[in-house]
């Protein structure tokens, strides 16, 4: 299994901030739940913590595997993941609502993101929901990254080792999208340190090229927000969200 699972699930451990809306969505519409590109499970384990059925599919075996390892002991039934593309995904049981948190729609090529929403579509029962979360185009336009600036700390869950998060960014305005790679800075008990690093392409969606894909996508209208409390997107929103319906 590679280091990024369990660097990823550290990086991730304390941030909670999205956590009750994607709860307030999923309590509303009910279960079952789908998550498209779970990870480690974060989202996926606290909704079935509030008594949800939730399937987490992600095309990462390395991913899906950390996630079953840390599956909360108690949730044997109502959680379950599944290795898939999450453009292409079959599945046998239709959804009352489809998640998918932390800009992972936009690590899709545009071409590929509108085929994972047509799937999602298909997997919706009549009436349910699918919400996103992208990135703000703003963010993904941003000037280059200070490499020599931490971004983050934290102290990885496993091994209490801390470790330091930096970035450096390139924004690709022929390919509309954003080269960003991480280097987490891992300390070692003998002083020294290693560095891991990985690769991310983020795709810039702008926020009515959204709302056009996912009304192609077959689903019946489409709320466009700004903010985990729910509030109407506009140019100064720190987030961006998008809600839909299916027919």
């Amino acid at each position: 299994m590679s280091e990024l699972p369990r660097l990823y699930a550290g990086l991730y451990a304390s941030f909670r901030a999205d956590l009750p809306f994607w709860r307030r969505l999923a309590s509303a519409a009910g279960s079952p739940v789908l998550e498209l590109g779970s990870g480690t499970g974060r989202v996926a384990a606290h909704l079935a913590r509030q008594g949800l059925a939730v399937t987490g599919i992600d095309s990462d075996p390395d991913m899906i595997a950390w996630a079953e390892q840390h599956r909360p002991p108690s949730l044997p039934a109502s959680l379950a993941y599944r290795l898939s593309d999450m453009t292409r995904f079959r599945l046998p049981d239709r959804f009352r609502i489809a998640l998918c948190p932390c800009n992972t729609l936009s690590l899709l090529p545009l071409s590929q993101a509108r085929r994972s929403l047509r799937c999602a579509r298909r997997h919706l029962l009549p009436g349910g929901i699918f919400a996103a979360e992208l990135p703000l185009p703003r963010d993904l336009r941003a000037q280059d990254l200070d490499p020599s600036q931490p971004l983050a700390a934290f102290r990885e869950p496993q091994t209490q080792r801390p470790v330091q998060v930096y970035a450096r960014q390139r924004w690709d305005a022929g390919r509309r999208s954003a080269n960003i790679e991480w280097l987490l800075d891992e300390l070692l008990p003998d002083g020294g340190v290693v560095r891991h690093s990985y690769w991310q392409r983020l795709h810039l969606w702008e926020p009515g090229e959204i709302q056009d894909a996912v009304r192609e996508a077959g689903f019946a209208g489409s709320s466009l927000l700004g903010g985990y409390e729910g509030e109407k997107y506009d140019e100064h929103s720190r987030r961006m969200l998008v809600v839909a319906i299916a027919p």
